[in-house]
C-alpha cells in the first residue's frame, strides 16, 4: 500500500456499462437514474508497479423499482383500468337506456297527447269529417237524401231562468244537454249543436248507416223521459223545473263545415227548416214528429201514434203531424226502490263512504274503446295513489283475468264485441263464492231506467255514466266499497 499515488482502477457496471472505465487514481464511481434491475460492480486494481490485479473485486446489486412500478402497482392499475373500462360501458349503457325510456316516454305522452287531440276533434265534429280534415285539410259539404232532424226547446225557458241564479242556470242546462248527449251517443244519433236552450241532432248524417229515422225517435223518447225523472226530483226539492218539446222531420239535408276558425259542422236544408216548425208546434212533454218520420217508423208495434191531421205551422202553411209515444209498461214501487238505491252509488258526500281508502286499490277495466280506457285509466291513476289498474277488451277477457287474480272492483263497460257486460257480470256471479260480492260498476251512456233496472238484473253493483268524470267515479268507487265494506 505504499505510493498510493501511484495506483490506478478500472471499474464497471455489468448490465450498465459496455466495457470497463479507466478511473486512474480516483477511487469512487457515481451511478443515477439506474433502472429497476440486477447489476454486478467490478473493479480492478493497478500497483506502483503498473501491475493489474487478476481477478475483480465485484459486488452485486440490486436497484428497487419505486413502489409506483411494482408489480402490484401494475396489478392495481391492472384492475382501475378494467373497473373504468367497465364503468365506462355500464354508464354509456345506463345512459342509453335512460335516453331510450326517456324518448319512449316523450313518445307515448306525445302519443296520448295526439289521441287528446284527435280526439276532441273528434268530440267537435263527427268522426270521419275530423279524419278527413286532418288528412286533407278541408272538407267538402255533402248532399243526404234522407236525414231525421230533431231539435228540442224548454217550454218557458225565459220565465223559469230568471227564477234561478246563472250559476244554477248554466248548471240546469249542462245536467239536460249531458244527458241528451249520452242519449245520442247511445242511439248513433250525432249531435249538431246547442243555441241557448235550444238541442239540434241528426240521424243519417254523416254516416246514413247510423241513426235511422226510429234511432232519433227512441232517442227523442229518452230525452222525454229524462225531463219527467228531472221534473220529478226537482219538483220534489221544491225547484222549478224544465219541460220541454221536441220536434222531428225527415228529409234531404246538405252537411259540412263553415268558417276558418273554430269550426263547427251544420246542416242546412228546408228538412232542417220544417224540423222547427214540427217542434215549435208541438206541446210540452211529447215528441211531435212529421208526415215523413211517420212513414218510417209506422209498422214499429212497440210504439204508438196520435194523429193530429193538419196542424198551420209557421211559414210552412198547413204540415200533417203524429205524437208518438211507447207503449205503457207496468212497473212495480219495489222495482222503483231498487233503481233508486243502485242510482245512488253515483252520489257524493256521504262520511262513510268518503272514509274508504282506495290506496293501491287492484281495479279491473273492462272497455274496448281506446279513448275510454286512456281517460278512465288516467282519471284513476291521477286520483288514486299506487292504484293497479288492468285492462280487458271484452267480457272473455274480463272474465279470464278475474279467474286468474283478485281485483277489489271491476269497471264494467256494457257494450262490448265478443261477450258484453251484462253476460260478463253473469258468468263472474256464476263462478260463486267470493266473486257473488265482487263490486262491479257499470259503465254507460244510457242513463234510462230501462238500462239501469238491466245492469240491475246482470247482477251489477252501480253504474257509472260516461263519458267518464273524475268526481262521479270516485264518489261510485267510495259508495260502492263502503257498501261492501258494511256487509
Amino acid at each position: 500500500f505504499a505510493s498510493t499515488e501511484a495506483h490506478g482502477f478500472q471499474y464497471q457496471l455489468k448490465g450498465f456499462d459496455a466495457a470497463p472505465i479507466d478511473a486512474g487514481r480516483t477511487n469512487t464511481a457515481v451511478y443515477t437514474n439506474l433502472d429497476p434491475g440486477t447489476y454486478t460492480f467490478e473493479v480492478r486494481g493497478r500497483n506502483r508497479d503498473g501491475i493489474w490485479s487478476r481477478r475483480p473485486a465485484s459486488i452485486r446489486l440490486v436497484v428497487l423499482p419505486p413502489w409506483w412500478r411494482t408489480w402490484w402497482a401494475y396489478l392495481i392499475y391492472a384492475v382501475l383500468l378494467a373497473g373504468g373500462v367497465v364503468g365506462y360501458v355500464r354508464g354509456q349503457q345506463w345512459r342509453r337506456k335512460l335516453l331510450e325510456r326517456t324518448v319512449e316516454e316523450r313518445t307515448k305522452e306525445l302519443s296520448r297527447e295526439k289521441r287528446r287531440s284527435e280526439e276532441l276533434l273528434r268530440n267537435i265534429l263527427p268522426g270521419e269529417v275530423a279524419d278527413e280534415l286532418r288528412t286533407a285539410g278541408r272538407t267538402e259539404a255533402k248532399q243526404y237524401e234522407r236525414a231525421t232532424i230533431l231539435f228540442s226547446d224548454f217550454q218557458g225557458f225565459t220565465g223559469i231562468s230568471e227564477k234561478l241564479s246563472p250559476g244554477e242556470l248554466v248548471d240546469e242546462l249542462n245536467v239536460c244537454f249531458k244527458a241528451f248527449d249520452r242519449i245520442m251517443e247511445k242511439h248513433g244519433v250525432e249531435k249538431i249543436k246547442t243555441i241557448g236552450d235550444a238541442y239540434m241532432a241528426a240521424g243519417g248524417v254523416p254516416d246514413p248507416a247510423q241513426g235511422s229515422p226510429l234511432a232519433v225517435v227512441e232517442a227523442a223518447l229518452d230525452m222525454q223521459e229524462i225531463m219527467r225523472e228531472r221534473k220529478a226530483e226537482r219538483e220534489a226539492q221544491g225547484r222549478p223545473w224544465f219541460q220541454m218539446r221536441v220536434g222531428i222531420h225527415t228529409g234531404p239535408v246538405v252537411a259540412g263545415i263553415v268558417g276558418l276558425k273554430k269550426f263547427q259542422y251544420d246542416i242546412w236544408g228546408d228538412t232542417v227548416n220544417i224540423a222547427s216548425r214540427i217542434e215549435s208546434s208541438g206541446e210540452p212533454g211529447k215528441v211531435n214528429i212529421s208526415a215523413s218520420t211517420y212513414a218510417h217508423i209506422s209498422e214499429r208495434s212497440a210504439l204508438t201514434f196520435e194523429p193530429r191531421g193538419l196542424v198551420q205551422a209557421k211559414g210552412k202553411g198547413e204540415l200533417e203531424m203524429y205524437f208518438v209515444s211507447r207503449r205503457h209498461q207496468e212497473h212495480s214501487s219495489t222495482d222503483d226502490e231498487q233503481l233508486q238505491r243502485f242510482l245512488a252509488t253515483g252520489t257524493s258526500g256521504a262520511n262513510e263512504a268518503s272514509a274508504v281508502d282506495l290506496k293501491g286499490a287492484r281495479i279491473l277495466l273492462v272497455e274496448d274503446n281506446d279513448f275510454n280506457i286512456m281517460v278512465a285509466q288516467d282519471e284513476l291513476q291521477a286520483s288514486i295513489p299506487d292504484v293497479q289498474v288492468d285492462i280487458a277488451k271484452n267480457g272473455i277477457e274480463a272474465l279470464a283475468r278475474v279467474k286468474a287474480k283478485t281485483y277489489d272492483l271491476v269497471l264494467m263497460d256494457v257494450q262490448m264485441p265478443e261477450m258484453n257486460g251484462y253476460d260478463a257480470t253473469r258468468a263472474i256471479r256464476a263462478l260463486g263464492g267470493t266473486y257473488e260480492q265482487l263490486p262491479i260498476i257499470a259503465m254507460t251512456a244510457n242513463v234510462m231506467k230501462a238500462e239501469v233496472q238491466r245492469c240491475i238484473d246482470a247482477g251489477m253493483t252501480g253504474f257509472i255514466p260516461k263519458p267518464v268524470e273524475r268526481n262521479e267515479l270516485l264518489a261510485t268507487l267510495h259508495s260502492v266499497l263502503a257498501d261492501r265494506r258494511r256487509k
